[in-house]
């Protein structure tokens, strides 16, 4: 029930239905699901796939003693979810990729 919750709530973010588009992938799961913690789900899907120092994985892919640089993109990134831009393109494509892999996960 929890990854399916999760799953619709990705495709909503994937269609354009965010809640805050200041904030990332794992803010606006959160804020989509209410009672449900998405972004620790998610946040282990970034770990496995961009290893375990994975904060950022949009705009940088480390957390690092210099980890704030990464904060600082993400957080002076007004566009975040513009398809047309780099990072907005790269957040869409890494939700397609999470709606996926739970599809994936839940069909097998």
């Amino acid at each position: 029930m929890k990854e399916e919750r999760i799953l619709e709530a990705l495709k909503l973010l994937k269609r354009g239905v965010v809640p805050r588009r200041e904030y990332g992938i794992c803010m606006n799961l959160d804020i989509l699901l209410h009672d449900i913690d998405g972004s620790d789900y998610i946040m282990a899907y970034f770990d496995e796939w961009f290893g375990n120092k994975a904060a950022y994985p949009v705009e940088g892919k480390q957390r690092t003693d210099k980890s704030d640089l990464n904060k600082v993109g993400y957080e002076n990134n007004p566009e975040k979810w513009n398809p047309d831009t780099k990072f907005g393109k790269k957040r869409l494509e890494l939700v397609q990729r999470l709606i996926d892999t739970i599809e994936a996960k839940l069909n097998a």
